[in-house]
């Protein structure tokens, strides 16, 4: 198993999830199914404002029924960002489709 289901869109996930108020981008997504009964997701949101916990708590119940609702993903981890510069380099596979909501994600983050 350990792979990303094939049912999963990923571009789907990023532009569900950037609809949110104060989600500026879901990044860095991974998902993979561990077993028959559980698929697995991490992610970085980066917010377009600072909000303090509580309010990233409200979101992440909204992220997670969406994740659940709509993709059947039912464990999540999320890590939460604001302005955060990213000094990595990032490898990804876009099949060279530059109107991917995957690759705009990229350039609005400015990397």
């Amino acid at each position: 198993m350990l792979s990303t289901p094939s049912t999963i869109e990923i571009d789907d996930i990023i532009i569900r999830i950037n609809k949110l108020s104060t989600v500026k981008n879901i990044h860095h997504i991974h998902i993979w199914q561990l077993n028959e009964d559980e698929v697995h997701l991490g992610a970085e949101i980066d917010f377009d404002k600072d909000i303090t916990l509580s309010e990233f708590d409200k979101i992440l119940v909204q992220v997670e029924d969406i994740l659940y609702s709509e993709f059947g993903i039912n464990h999540i981890n999320i890590q939460s960002e604001f302005n955060k510069k990213i000094i990595k380099t990032l490898y990804f596979n876009i099949n060279d489709n530059r109107n991917s909501p995957f690759f705009k994600t990229l350039l609005n983050t400015g990397l």
